[in-house]
């Protein structure tokens, strides 16, 4: 085999093991125009690690967002009114001054 068709068939097996979505279509359009596989190689590379360093970033970032405060609770609820409308001793506001 020539070189040129040693160097076609290393690119054309490593695009079809590539299963990294992401880099696959970032790196596409360098692919179809890069013609040495080593060239290839680095090129992939360079975008895993952006790819790898952008995620590590948008981790930080999410952390970053979130609430500094526990979501309000929920208050309880406030004891019914005696049937015959008499709260004796004041039991029946004690809960609401608690």
């Amino acid at each position: 085999m020539s070189p040129d068709a040693i160097n076609q068939t290393l690119k054309t097996i490593f695009w079809q093991e590539l299963r990294d979505e992401t880099i696959r279509n970032a790196i596409r359009n360098k692919y179809e125009v890069i013609w040495s596989f080593d060239e290839v190689i680095k090129n992939v590379r360079i975008t895993e690690r952006e790819t790898r360093e952008c995620r590590a970033h948008m981790a930080e970032e999410a952390k970053k967002d979130k609430p500094l405060r526990k979501p309000a609770q929920t208050h309880q609820q406030a004891p019914a009114v005696p049937q015959n409308g008499n709260a004796q001793g004041g039991d029946f506001l004690m809960p609401l001054l608690l």
